[in-house]
């Protein structure tokens, strides 16, 4: 099927990158040693091909692999992506918050649909990093809301980098609601930026408990960068069924699954 010929490099070239990006359209997602294996050329070979394929915003580089292209980590783009799953999954986990908790909202876009049903909450100490998300939840009158210091991004509207890890660090006690881009059994739970992923290593491993907020497309691959395993997280809440692999794993775990009563 492929022309490896060293002699006409740039066509098995072309052809391997039009086949990846078929691949990519089907399933959304590609492993580099399932490609390799297809087309016949090392696992190197393959990932220098999606490396030139993410250079050009073809696709997304992961572990293991790539997905297909959401180069557009803008707050507007982010928004509209998969936005009644995570309305639904805002207001899930919203409804586990009872009166006079300390919590950490992180700044994604599925933890920002937690809001309306917190304001009805009394009592409240909220650690944030969505500038956003303060204004919204600082209206509260009777809420503590901290919000961390650091870079801060405004294309996001948030922050991130040293001051905000410090300033993390400082705190106990809290539960910390986040969310991921990527999910995987063995890589863990993952972001597709390296700030995100560095600021909730240091809020995961502070907070007393992690409930992970994460629509169904999160499960199909893991993000580039790592942000930490399971064990810390105490319940998973999401729209849709993941599948008797993953309900399997999370029972195994002792991770409550948070699935909506109905469809």
């Amino acid at each position: 099927m492929f022309d490896n010929d060293s002699g006409n490099g740039a066509k098995a070239a072309a052809d391997r990158h039009a086949y990846i990006l078929e691949r990519v359209s089907e399933n959304g997602h590609v492993a580099v040693r399932d490609l390799a294996l297809s087309t016949g050329v090392s696992e190197a070979t393959i990932r220098r091909d999606l490396k030139q394929l993410a250079e050009r915003n073809k696709l997304d580089l992961v572990y293991g692999g790539a997905t297909a292209a959401r180069t557009d980590h803008s707050l507007q783009a982010r928004t509209e992506r998969n936005a009644n799953a995570k309305r639904i999954i805002g207001e899930l986990a919203a409804q586990l918050i009872r009166d006079h908790e300390m919590l950490f909202v992180d700044s994604g876009t599925t933890c920002y649909e937690m809001r309306h049903i917190l304001k009805q909450r009394k009592g409240l100490t909220l650690l944030l990093n969505s500038t956003r998300l303060a204004i919204e939840l600082g209206q509260i009158p009777d809420a503590n809301v901290i919000l961390l210091a650091g870079q801060y991004r405004p294309e996001r509207m948030d922050t991130v980098g040293p001051l905000a890890i410090h300033t993390i660090d400082q705190m106990r006690g809290y539960i910390a609601y986040i969310g991921a881009d990527g999910l995987n059994q063995d890589f863990g739970i993952s972001a597709n930026e390296m700030q995100t992923a560095h600021l909730y290593q240091h809020v995961i491993s502070n907070s007393r408990e992690t409930i992970l907020l994460a629509d169904h497309t999160k499960f199909a691959a893991p993000s580039l960068f790592r942000i930490g395993d399971f064990d810390a997280v105490s319940k998973v809440v999401t729209d849709r069924d993941p599948g008797p692999e993953w309900r399997k794993y999370f029972e195994q775990n002792e991770i409550e699954l948070v699935l909506p009563t109905h469809k």
